[in-house]
């Protein structure tokens, strides 16, 4: 599951980390339970996810933004999956995370991952007590544990090899503090060539949804400029 703030990069880190395990011969579940963010949702890339292997359930209709969306059976089955794996994309801020609170039942300890995507380039979460505010109140809604940090400081465009690293120590002694790991640290593809001289794991991860107002690389209909096409060679652990 992956959880976080509005603005955190939460999706795209879903929808990335869902077609890596697809290209690993996974044939993964994503569901997209955000019901407050409708300009960056999983949903929206459905073909492309479903042409890479991954199965797509969303709530579909009218209420599909509703603090209490109508929800289609298949959650309730992809949740109970467990001989498959299952990418939770949650809604931001607590607000969206309750949603998932109606399975609580279902999240044994030891057998889901609960991760806070943290940006510290976002309001918020600009601080080791943001992030640690953040993490109790998406917790405390989601009714759910974390199990671990994801660092995706990122400024979009305008992110530099300096604004992850210093996000990435502010993330990174928030997770000390709640004793947790970092899962990973996300990089756009952008950057890949540095990787290495960032704290592993390293996650490369290609931008697919925009602002449907963009221009050049924020192309219409929430896809990149290179047509929103996974090429096999990004997203890998």
């Amino acid at each position: 599951m992956f959880l976080g703030r509005f603005g955190s990069g939460k999706t795209e880190v879903a929808i990335n980390y869902a077609l890596a395990l697809a290209r690993a011969g996974a044939r993964p579940w994503l569901v997209d339970l955000d019901t407050v963010t409708p300009f960056f949702r999983s949903r929206d890339l459905g073909w492309v996810l479903d042409e890479a292997g991954v199965k797509v359930v969303a709530p579909q209709g009218p209420t599909s933004m509703a603090d209490l969306p109508a929800l289609p059976p298949e959650i309730h089955a992809a949740l109970q999956a467990w001989r498959d794996r299952v990418v939770v994309d949650l809604g931001g801020e607590p607000r969206g995370a309750r949603v998932l609170g109606a399975w609580h039942q279902y999240f044994v300890p030891g057998k889901y991952e609960a991760l806070v995507v943290a940006n510290a380039r976002r309001p918020f979460t600009t601080d080791t007590a943001g992030i640690l505010r953040a993490v109790g109140e998406l917790e405390a809604a989601a009714r759910v544990r974390a199990t671990g940090l994801v660092s995706n400081t990122h400024l979009g465009e305008l992110t530099t090899l300096e604004v992850v690293r210093q996000g990435d120590r502010i993330v990174r002694k928030a997770a000390r503090m709640l004793g947790l790991p970092v899962a990973f640290l996300a990089l756009k593809e952008e950057l890949a060539a540095e990787a290495v001289s960032l704290p592993p794991p390293v996650f490369i991860i290609r931008r697919y949804l925009t602002m449907p107002f963009g221009s050049g690389s924020d192309t219409a209909g929430g896809q990149s400029d290179e047509g929103g096409k996974p090429d096999g060679q990004t997203g890998g652990l």
